[in-house]
């Protein structure tokens, strides 16, 4: 008796630790996401051109001024370099905002409703009926890991806005430099230890009937 105690303990024991992995594989784009922005708005890199050390910004800091700096070219008063540069400076910070727009919605919706599903009973209407909407505006799980890249596209921005000045201003000397931490390194291993979350509670959630793509039935086999 002792040792089927011992066997049930061990076998509740990983069941909770698979259905802790499905909840994890459902709300980590929302954590990566606010971790992402928290991240941005932490002043951790500057430029140094090999004369001048640049003041220490945020990412979102350097993003602004890049932005700045785009929508004040003015054509016809400035060299064709800048003109150049304005132009590719504007659909990459653009995307930086649109990451962050896109990845917050996706993230926040499969929050809300990953939490409404996941803690219901599976067999019951309500829980059904959430699906439902659910699946209506999330079709399918190839959105959990976009909702996962997205976030980490806003860390590399020193380093494609440093690329930009590169190509454009050909300034070989110009070099991002991170102080405390990197960013992009924490929220790309971040990412990595997610997608490895999302593809391993694969079967845990189908064994769990926890998968919010599917509908259960009273009857189907446990």
């Amino acid at each position: 008796m002792a040792r089927e105690r011992q066997i049930s303990q061990k076998t509740r024991s990983r069941h909770k630790l698979e259905r802790a992995l499905v909840w994890v594989k459902y709300c980590s784009p929302a954590a990566l996401t606010l971790a992402s922005w928290f991240f941005c708005l932490i002043k951790c890199v500057r430029f140094y051109d090999g004369e001048t050390m640049y003041s220490l910004q945020s990412v979102n800091e350097m993003v602004t001024q890049a932005i700045k700096g785009a929508a004040s070219y003015t054509p016809g008063q400035d060299d064709s370099y800048t003109a150049l540069l304005a132009n590719a400076l504007e659909p990459v910070t653009a995307i930086y905002v649109w990451s962050f727009i896109i990845a917050g919605v996706l993230s926040l919706y499969l929050l809300v409703f990953a939490v409404i599903i996941l803690s219901g009973d599976p067999m019951a209407v309500s829980t059904n009926r959430a699906k439902l909407w659910f699946k209506t505006f999330f079709p399918g799980k190839w959105l959990v890991p976009i909702a996962l890249i997205l976030p980490v596209y806003p860390t590399f921005m020193p380093y494609i806005i440093r690329y930009q000045f590169f190509k454009y201003y050909v300034m070989d000397d110009l070099t991002v430099i991170m102080a405390r931490f990197n960013p992009a390194i924490a929220v790309t291993a971040l990412c990595a230890i997610f997608l490895t979350v999302f593809f391993v509670a694969i079967p845990f959630e189908r064994r769990h009937k926890m998968d919010p793509f599917c509908r259960y039935d009273i009857g189907d086999d446990e």
